[in-house]
């Protein structure tokens, strides 16, 4: 028996290239079943498409690819009590609230999303759910649980593991379970108390020996990494995705130890960072008096204050001279974090372009392409070109103009199937 293709065509005013660089205008995007198969003028459709097609008319928007998050807590609140709520709620609470935050994120332009960080019973059952049908969802790519230190960073949700040995074991359990990449927690972080920014967790034994392994069974291993001795570790071992990267460190006066020489080590393994400077935009604008914790008496942050404007300067200086060297950025924002809600995945963009001084046209490239690249799905994801996912969404203010554009888009279509038209939701596409 041969089933019916479901065919669609997708009218806008403006719709991206195929290099996310600029809009082609008046144009369509053809879809069979969740693939696109075409985009063309709109006056070159077939006079009688709508006999074969489905052809829904977005009417006057800027379309273009669906977003993809490289960097999310799925069972974290986002709020400013998040660690209380992380740290307090039983699995049963925390089952709810990822549903409810990967609605959110999906309903926001996020197609596809990595979680680098929750627990496994509630990130492998959500996966469940997702491909039962049961929970809206970006198309998800987890690691679990991370992997740290006892009491190390997020231990709460994370497996402890100390020796080479431990970690081994851990890597290949995540794997059992059914992990797509491994998440190393290679410095301490402020989010758990008792855990110092400041210092790498593991040897560089353990570092090189965990890429070993993951290599060894075919998966990514993404490091979280704040100091700078974690981040020289990272690079030697040859860790793919560097998390935060913040060049932190207590032998200097201003908290900080950015070193370049391993900066062009970077560029030349091909390593991409995650800056995470999404977050930090957001906390400067809601949330002015947050302060990083300073958890440990060695912990020199209680000097060091992150709010003051020198702090960003410095940042923007090294992120630009990081970029400078070759080092490429993957756009993810830490969502679920403190003051970084499912719905604020733009603000990576925002990031991109107010802060790096990049071009509106990048910053929207931070979120797909660009992301899809440095993922390495960019054959399935990441641009509105022929033989890729149907995943899009737009707007109704051109974003490559005021990238603040960039928020709530008014369709999402993942796969081809329209999941929100004219800011309301679909039931049934």
């Amino acid at each position: 028996m041969s089933s019916t293709k479901i065919k669609k065509v997708f009218k806008s005013s403006f719709v991206s290239n195929s290099q996310t660089t600029g809009w082609l205008k008046n144009h369509a995007v053809i879809v069979q079943d969740n693939l696109i198969s075409d985009i063309l003028h709109q006056d070159k459709l077939p006079k009688d498409i709508d006999q074969t097609h489905k052809v829904i008319n977005l009417g006057k928007v800027f379309l273009i690819p669906g977003l993809i998050e490289t960097h999310a807590h799925m069972h974290c609140a986002g709020t400013k009590d998040t660690f209380k709520l992380a740290t307090s709620e039983n699995n049963d609470s925390l089952l709810i609230r990822a549903a409810k935050n990967l609605s959110t994120a999906l309903y926001s332009g996020v197609t596809t999303l990595r979680d680098l960080g929750s627990k496994n019973e509630i990130a492998f059952s959500i996966k469940n759910s997702i491909e039962s049908n049961i929970i809206k969802s970006p198309k998800v790519i987890l690691s679990g649980t991370p992997i740290t230190t006892t009491a190390g960073h997020c231990h709460f949700f994370a497996t402890e593991a100390d020796t080479k040995e431990e970690v081994l074991k851990a890597i290949r359990k995540q794997v059992k379970l059914g992990a797509e990449v491994i998440k190393i927690m290679a410095s301490g972080g402020g989010f758990t108390p008792r855990s110092n920014r400041y210092k790498a967790q593991y040897t560089s034994e353990i570092i090189k020996a965990a890429v070993v392994e993951t290599e060894r069974l075919g998966i990514p291993i993404a490091a979280h990494a704040h100091a700078t001795e974690s981040i020289k570790q990272c690079v030697d071992a040859g860790v793919k995705h560097i998390i935060h990267s913040s060049w932190l460190s207590e032998n200097s006066e201003n908290g900080e130890d950015y070193d370049q020489k391993t900066t062009k080590e970077m560029a030349e393994k091909n390593i991409w960072v995650d800056p995470g400077g999404g977050v930090t935009l957001l906390r400067r604008e809601n949330a002015p008096d947050y302060q990083m914790p300073n958890w440990t008496s060695t912990d020199v942050s209680g000097d060091v204050s992150e709010k003051d404007p020198e702090h960003d300067n410095r940042r923007t200086e090294i992120l630009l001279d990081m970029y400078d060297k070759g080092v490429r950025f993957l756009g993810g924002l830490d969502v679920g974090m403190a003051h970084a809600h499912f719905d604020n995945t733009p603000a990576t963009a925002w990031f991109t372009v107010e802060n790096l001084g990049f071009s509106p046209w990048e910053g929207i490239q931070s979120l797909t392409n660009n992301n899809a690249e440095g993922l390495g799905i960019n054959n399935q994801v990441g641009n509105i070109r022929v033989g890729l996912n149907a995943d899009l969404i737009s707007f109704e203010k051109d974003p490559s103009q005021n990238i603040r554009n960039l928020n709530n888009p008014n369709s999402v279509i993942q796969n081809g199937k329209i999941l929100k038209f004219n800011h309301k939701l679909v039931s049934d596409d």
